[in-house]
């Protein structure tokens, strides 16, 4: 069957592997299978016999199927795991699988009877083996290949574990010159045929100066496969030191080979020289190999040592490379069909047709054009095309309620199956015996009703239940063809596509073109209303990119404010949630003016200031978020007296500002209290609070009987009303109290006391020293407790925040979008800092700071910060975790929820994520950890971050010693969403450093 047909393996659209059939000199298939529509690549398809065939996708799950009646014979999920290797046994009745060890990090090989598809052998190997590398060495015998430390014999270096599947036995064969796998596990092929392998060898290196110009040779090494032992060694490519080494002095760095080759240095130049090896594949048809380099180059050589073609470079991208021998990044891998009639490489990938490429031409490099590549078959493009739509066949496309029917049918499907999709794409079509209709052109065209209206609005529910982004195609999300008709019938389904825009089926880095077109329309059909406001905000909260800039050029526009003022409409928005957030986030895009008034005054640019002031749309009045006061109170701090002076004659209003406000500038300029005036205000502020404590528990006992009650009196109305502004004056008192200053804040306390007067025992209410309070001029909570140096009172104090955040937190957070807490006793103040770093932390204080931080994940609303560098919740977080790894879970998910803002963090929680290093080394919670904040919750450096961690952080160590590689594609594969491209970014990035 191998001399009459080919297998051809590629995926859907949607990244689902499907195989085809061809035979042979026949571009059209004969026919194709597909295992499922998950998404999962298939890595291995081998024929049977004449009329079966067998695949298996990455997650284990097996199809059989025949060809000449194009059925399934069986499906079945050999094992329960996420990543495997197979391997079709040269006697064609059995199956071998490596797979990760469910309760260990060891791995297991099974093999598997073909005709049950059911285990009769289950061997354990080492953790050290590589569950992506598998051979067939002999009829009983199969070949792991294991990494440094994995031998059983305590030799070291990395080489083979051999194991008898008749005898059930395992031995390990360590390779001559092994590697250090310092850039992870290298290139390695093996044949059971030509009883070979082939592998970079791990010697020294040999350095030759030509022309002025250092060069090295690399070579690779022939062993057997059976003993690890070298038959012989073969030079494949002569290397220039700029096409090793991308620094200013590449020469340089390559001197690091005359170095004795004990020296770290030297080990770590020459595996950096033979990294640029990527992959080796050995001809089934013919002795001879494919070798592979980085930057899009590949070779053919005899396997006695004979060149057989010249260098063949990728054709890479002309435009932006002149040198012939970087055509690409450093990714290549090689893909030999079977028969070896083509050949795959590069990234991206392309394909040469082997039998009709002239490889004897007589040049050291060729560069590969479109007329030496394969070109995608026409019928395979459009199978994959169609495999990725959910296709309903109707009687006649013609017929509305036809259609309307099975758009029902749809939406009853999708609710009792939500992955129907091709991976991450769900669309549907209808189709008759002649023709078809995509979802876009449906929705174009479809005649709404409020009966049509309510299904879709079921449809787009269905969607926005699913945890995964979902693609129309690409850049364009599920479901916005009919999110953009339901919205356009009817105005109040705006509050629908709020949720739409915002949910976690949009991925908000694609930033879709389309919700914007989408938004506009909306805008363009209903004007300015409360409804359309609410989605220029959602759209500019939930998209920082297009959305942002939509929401800027409508604020900035004069028709937009002048709608805003004349429809009554700009107190809506300017009192809106996200408007307010918006603002403080963005203030400089939104208040471009005002942003350039508080730097001329910080700046003492007189000049600039006048300017400025002469702009009609100038707010004067403004506070700004980083200032935290308006102009005219900035220009006070900053003592500015000509600056205060134009102000004031330009619409500056002096009796706008807090009195506080003013009076703590005087003060702090002069804050020289002594002894006795402190003890004075020590004692009145204590009174005071007492008042207020007391007071405070009225008010929530009056309310709690009004919750029991069916009705409120108009006497429990009066009361509350008399308790609420009697708590407020106390509050402005104290303020008043800590500058020295009576109750009006205009005379002194100390004119009035000849000597410090006793606490006031003014109720029969035992004053509480325990309790936490919210200081409007400080903007920090206040939690008091009695000795903040003793387990007791931190473990009180820990209560309290948990106590006062269990049910919401949003009075604590001060219009700067700070949430901060401040700890004190009679003796002293912590800052959260202060107060984390003194924690007597032990299991149950952990359980409660445990709490304490899933209620401030729980009832966030937007990004919170602690202080300028640590955003809230930051300081509990690094103590909890230092303290446990249990409770790194916890972190990730504070780093995934709306409390933090990765686009504006400063050294935490990367920081974090190190010191979490230092402390357990690399584990499976740090890993899921790193590669969370890589894809999707780091902000703009984080795949820098994970860059340095695969570099210098021990993370490439980590995968090649642990089961730790499968897990590492796994996690990137679940957060990627099986986005191809972004697996394909991050497995290439540690393909760079790990060769895997």
């Amino acid at each position: 069957m191998d001399d009459q047909y080919q297998i051809e393996i590629t995926q859907t659209e949607g990244g689902s592997g499907l195989i085809f059939i061809f035979q042979k000199n026949n571009p059209k298939p004969v026919n194709w299978f597909q295992i499922s529509r998950d998404g999962h690549p298939i890595i291995l398809a081998e024929f049977i016999d004449n009329e079966t065939i067998l695949a298996i996708d990455q997650t284990g799950f097996c199809g059989i199927f025949h060809i000449p009646q194009s059925k399934t014979i069986q499906t079945r999920q050999l094992v329960s795991h996420s990543f495997v290797s197979a391997l079709l046994l040269t006697n064609k009745t059995q199956i071998a699988l490596l797979t990760k060890d469910q309760f260990s990090t060891k791995k297991v090989l099974r093999i598997l009877n073909i005709s049950t598809l059911k285990e009769h052998i289950k061997l354990l190997l080492p953790a050290e083996a590589d569950i992506k590398r598998i051979w067939q060495i002999s009829e009983h015998q199969l070949g792991v290949y294991f990494m440094p430390g994995g031998s059983l014999n305590q030799e070291s270096g990395d080489g083979f574990y051999l194991t008898d599947i008749q005898s059930q036995t395992t031995a390990s064969k360590c390779f001559t010159y092994p590697s250090s796998c310092l850039y992870g596990p290298s290139p390695l092929d093996v044949s059971q045929k030509y009883q070979i392998g082939i592998r970079p060898r791990f010697d020294q290196i040999r350095l030759e100066s030509k022309n002025n110009r250092t060069q090295c040779l690399i070579r690779v090494q022939l062993f057997h496969p059976l003993t690890g032992k070298e038959l012989t060694v073969i030079s494949v490519r002569t290397l220039l030191s700029e096409h090793i080494f991308e620094d200013t002095h590449p020469d340089t760095a390559l001197e690091n080979l005359n170095l004795p080759p004990g020296f770290d240095e030297y080990q770590e130049t020459r595996d950096e020289v033979l990294d640029r090896i990527t992959d080796i594949r050995i001809c089934n048809n013919e002795p001879a190999f494919w070798i592979g380099f980085q930057h899009g180059l590949i070779r053919k050589i005899s396997l006695d040592g004979n060149t057989k073609s010249p260098l063949l470079a990728h054709p890479g991208d002309v435009t932006q490379q002149d040198d012939p021998y970087l055509r690409t990044k450093c990714d290549n891998p090689i893909l030999l069909s079977s028969p070896n009639t083509s050949l795959t490489f590069g990234c991206p990938e392309v394909s040469i047709n082997l039998e009709t490429l002239d490889l004897s031409q007589n040049e050291d490099i060729i560069i590969l054009n479109e007329k030496n590549l394969n070109h995608p078959n026409k019928t395979l493009k459009n199978v994959r095309y169609e495999l990725s739509w959910l296709i309903k066949s109707v009687e006649t496309i013609s017929d509305p309620e036809l259609l309307f029917s099975g758009f029902n049918e749809i939406v009853t499907s999708l609710k009792n199956n939500p992955s129907m999709g091709d991976g991450n794409l769900f669309r549907f079509c209808f189709q008759d015996q002649t023709s078809k209709i995509t979802e876009k052109e449906y929705f174009d065209q479809l005649s709404m009703s409020p009966v049509m209206a309510g299904q879709i609005d079921q449809y787009i529910t269905q969607l926005l239940s699913t945890e995964k982004h979902l693609y129309y195609q690409i850049g364009i999300p599920s479901g916005c063809y009919a999110i953009k008709s339901l919205v356009l019938f009817d105005i109040q389904y705006v509050l629908l596509l709020n949720r739409y825009i915002s949910s976690s089926m949009i991925n908000i880095k694609d930033d879709p073109d389309i919700l914007i077109a989408i938004t506009n329309a909306v805008f363009k059909k209903y004007g300015w209303t409360k409804e359309t406001l609410d989605l220029l905000l959602t759209s500019a909260y939930s998209q920082p990119g297009s959305g942002m800039d939509l929401f800027i050029d409508n604020w900035q526009s004069e028709p937009f404010q002048k709608q805003l003022k004349t429809s009554g409409l700009y107190d809506y928005l300017a009192d809106h949630t996200i408007f307010q957030n918006l603002s403080n986030e963005y203030f400089p895009a939104i208040y471009p003016v005002e942003e350039a008034l508080f730097s001329a005054i910080e700046k003492d640019k007189l000049q600039d200031v006048k300017r400025l002031l002469e702009h009609k749309a100038l707010q004067i009045e403004l506070k700004h978020p980083d200032f935290c006061c308006t102009a005219l109170a900035l220009a006070i701090q900053l003592e500015n007296q000509q600056i205060i002076d134009i102000l004031l004659e330009n619409g500056a209003n002096i009796n706008s500002l807090d009195q506080s406000d003013l009076l703590y500038i005087v003060a702090t300029k002069n804050n020289a209290f002594t002894d006795r005036e402190r003890q004075i205000i020590e004692v009145t502020i204590e009174t005071l609070n007492e008042e207020k404590q007391i007071l405070t528990e009225q008010r929530s006992k009056i309310q709690y009987d009004e919750l029991l009650s069916i009705s409120t009196s108009k006497e429990q109305i009066n009361q509350v009303k008399y308790l609420e502004n009697r708590i407020q004056e106390l509050e402005t008192e104290i303020k008043f109290a800590e500058l020295g200053l009576d109750k009006t804040g205009t005379q002194s306390i100390f004119d009035h006391h000849l000597s410090p007067y006793p606490k006031q025992q003014n109720s029969k209410t035992q004053y509480i020293t325990e309790e936490i309070f919210f200081d409007e001029k400080f903007q920090k909570s206040f939690v008091i407790v009695e000795n903040l140096n003793t387990y007791q009172s931190q473990s009180e104090a820990v209560d309290q925040m948990i106590q006062l955040t269990q049910n919401g937190y949003q009075d604590l957070i001060t219009s700067q979008q700070k949430l901060r807490f401040c700890f004190k006793d009679k003796n002293e103040e912590w800052s959260e800092a202060e107060f984390y770093e003194h924690l007597q932390l032990d299991s149950i204080l952990a359980e409660k700071l445990d709490q304490l931080i899933a209620n401030l994940i729980q009832h966030a609303s937007g990004a919170l910060w602690c202080d300028d560098e640590m955003q809230s919740g930051m300081y509990a977080i690094s103590t909890l975790t230092l303290f446990d790894k249990k409770y790194i879970e916890r972190l990730i998910e504070y780093i995934k929820s709306k409390l933090i803002h990765h686009d504006y963090e400063k050294t935490y929680p990367s920081e974090l994520v190190f010191d979490l290093l230092d402390e357990y080394g690399w584990c499976p919670e740090i890993l899921k950890l790193v590669i969370i904040r890589a894809i999707k919750h780091g902000g703009e450096f984080a795949e820098d971050e994970f860059r340095i961690l695969l570099k210098k952080g021990g993370l490439n160590h980590y995968l090649q010693q642990t089961e730790s590689f499968q897990l590492c594609m796994d996690l990137i594969t679940m957060e990627a969403d099986n986005v191809a491209e972004i697996i394909q970014k991050y497995s290439s990035l540690i393909q760079q450093y790990n060769n895997y």
